[in-house]
């Protein structure tokens, strides 16, 4: 989650599985797809090397 948190998006790991978006009361449209495109991309870095991993076994 600190990939998230350097590129600006707020999230919190609960409970082990659950990641909880903590933006303002208001956000808009485009600020959300903003943040769930940043959450891609930091989730897509952390599954390929477990996928590579996988694979080279």
């Amino acid at each position: 989650m600190d990939a998230a948190l350097q590129q600006g998006l707020n999230v919190k790991l609960t409970m082990g599985t659950i990641i909880t978006l903590t933006p303002p009361l208001t956000v808009t449209r485009d600020e959300m797809d903003t943040a769930l495109d940043i959450l891609d991309r930091c989730l897509q870095q952390v599954h390929a090397p477990a996928e590579k991993d996988r694979n080279d076994r």
